[in-house]
């Protein structure tokens, strides 16, 4: 257990987790990920009772290209006509 349990839970252990859930919002809006092409999905790296991602598999990860005609950008105010 990573935050502890019981009695001796970290009390920060749910802002942690809507950080990192926030962090990872952020991250997979500005980011296109996926597989090399005619890969399968890797195995998954078991080590005793843990499951983790396979630390050898290769992801490809390109910025996304923001649309400049699709509404509003990010300073621009809602005005009306």
């Amino acid at each position: 257990m990573h935050f502890g349990i019981g009695r001796h839970a970290c009390p920060g252990r749910w802002f942690a987790s809507h950080e990192i859930k926030l962090i990872l919002a952020a991250f997979l809006s500005k980011y296109d990920i996926k597989l090399k092409e005619g890969e399968s999905r890797p195995k998954k790296f078991i080590f005793q009772i843990m499951n983790s991602p396979n630390p050898n598999a290769e992801v490809l990860i390109r910025k996304r290209v923001e649309c400049s005609g699709m509404g509003m950008g990010p300073r621009e105010e809602l005005r009306a006509e």
